[in-house]
């Protein structure tokens, strides 16, 4: 940030123009301005370490296992309604206005990715651990 400072004295030093004095002023401000908002939001500071494992992601693993399933309105739906307590597959029909079929599409996608499972002989439904985590992290952003 120091260097762009100083690169950018360079530069109004060098201004052929006395107008450009109340320009380079602006950007100026304008930089300090958002390295201000950059350093209140910690992101760079205190997020060394994250992002180390950020660049680690495995993004066609990330795509399968997590946002593939959940791209679709009615997976989302059903996760909604799974989020507090386990449903039976009728009482998820109701918040998707799917027909049987369809829900069990739905349902089957997130169950291959571990997202919900199925109990009771395959009449109820449950978020997993996983399920719970993308949920909270969708509500976090």
């Amino acid at each position: 940030m120091i260097s762009k400072k100083n690169w950018l004295n360079e530069l109004r030093h060098g201004a052929p123009y006395n107008k450009c004095q109340q320009r380079f002023f602006q950007v100026s401000s304008l930089l300090t301005k958002q390295i201000k908002l950059v350093r209140s939001l910690n992101i760079y500071e205190s997020n060394q370490e994250q992002k180390l494992d950020i660049s680690a992601l495995k993004s066609s693993l990330i795509m399968y296992e997590i946002l593939e399933p959940i791209s679709n309105k009615q997976r989302l739906e059903i996760l909604k309604t799974l989020a507090t307590e386990l449903k039976r597959f009728s009482t998820i029909s109701k918040p998707t206005n799917l027909i049987a079929g369809n829900i069990f599409f739905h349902l089957q996608k997130l169950m291959d990715r571990e997202i919900i499972l199925q109990q009771h002989g395959g009449r109820d439904y449950i978020i997993t651990e996983k399920g719970l985590n993308i949920l909270q992290s969708l509500n976090e952003m």
